[in-house]
């Protein structure tokens, strides 16, 4: 007779997402989120396209911590700063980056380098050479640009932010 248990949980032949062994054990998705422990490896493909990666790999350190500590910005932000400097969990990743994407990052870097600069030549130009009626415009309008070019760098050069 066979063994059968109506009241064993039901089996299933479906994959749960996640790798038992190899180069990515770790590491899987969910939905469209990559989601890896501490300590994984990622393999050595592009996080942007998943083409190889030729062994080209960015470091970079991942901190962060539950997001109920937020509340403590409300009471005060130097408390917040300094809870969230002790609670935090950090992990150190290497992430591939196929050439294409690389050189992309490449480019954002230089362009809001290039532009934060030059927002900050008009600030000092046009504070120094510009009438006394328009330096405070000129200054003002430098600002704005060499703010635009540090938030270009910042966002269109990100790796990937932890979530």
């Amino acid at each position: 007779m066979p063994e059968f248990n109506p009241y064993a949980p039901p089996r299933s032949d479906v994959s749960s997402g996640r790798t038992p062994a190899g180069d990515d054990a770790g590491v899987w998705k969910s939905g469209k989120l990559l989601v890896m422990t501490k300590d994984a490896a990622l393999p050595d493909r592009c996080v942007r396209c998943n083409q190889p990666a030729d062994g080209l790999r960015l470091r970079r350190n991942l901190s962060w911590h539950p997001a109920a500590w937020y509340v403590l910005l409300a009471i005060s932000p130097l408390l917040y700063i300094l809870v969230a400097l002790i609670v935090r969990k950090t992990a150190k990743i290497q992430v591939g980056f196929c050439e294409e994407h690389r050189a992309r990052r490449r480019r954002a870097i230089s362009m809001g380098w290039l532009v934060s600069l030059a927002g900050l030549a008009l600030m000092i130009g046009l504070g120094v050479a510009a009438p006394d009626q328009y330096t405070g415009m000129g200054i003002l309008i430098g600002v704005v640009i060499l703010f635009i070019g540090i938030l270009y760098g910042v966002i269109d050069a990100q790796v990937t932010p932890p979530k």
